[in-house]
């Protein structure tokens, strides 16, 4: 069960993170960081998306690790797999009746942008980087969906910190920002 429940999440962390690649107000750190942008501070566009993609993959570290330690601290409750599929579907049931907006219940929405001062006021690494790393974690700006802690959800059930850091590394929304 928890092999099936470690799938689930990859899957999951797959879907929130193409998924949160678009933000609720139409921008996106593609139109924030652009090579014409960066080239008339002086930065190099190459560069700059380097650290932001450095600190995304830091970001989805940072989740990772807590969701490591719920996947510790639940692998010492001795969560039977029956309990843990029982908790996967709950948690699978919330997040689409969230997404689905029914009845106008759903769960929390951070409405939160990166602080584009930092453009102004930052060296290209620090906000590249920490733009990076705020999208990366998932939770630290706009959360566009449900998914984001149904993944959180699944990756803790797994019972394994190392499945747990997996899937929260693997969660990178940044990726969509230099596919585009």
């Amino acid at each position: 069960m928890t092999d099936c429940i470690a799938f689930l999440a990859f899957m999951v962390a797959a879907a929130a993170a193409v998924r949160s690649t678009w933000s609720p107000c139409g921008l996106s750190m593609l139109s924030t960081i652009t090579p014409i942008s960066e080239r008339s501070k002086g930065h190099t566009y190459r560069s700059t998306a380097t650290w932001f993609v450095v600190g995304a993959t830091a970001g989805g570290c940072t989740l990772g690790g807590v969701m490591a330690l719920m996947a510790l601290a639940l692998g010492g409750v001795g969560l039977s797999p029956t309990g843990a599929g029982s908790m996967a579907l709950l948690a699978a049931l919330a997040a689409a009746w969230s997404d689905a907006d029914v009845l106008g219940l759903h769960l929390p929405v951070h409405r939160r942008q990166v602080n584009e001062r930092w453009l102004d006021h930052y060296r290209a690494w620090v906000y590249g980087a920490g733009f990076g790393w705020q999208i990366g974690t998932g939770l630290a700006t706009y959360i566009t969906t449900a998914a984001v802690y149904l993944m959180i959800v699944l990756g803790s059930l797994t019972g394994s910190p190392i499945r747990a850091l997996a899937v929260g590394t693997a969660f990178e929304p940044s990726v969509g920002w230099l596919c585009c």
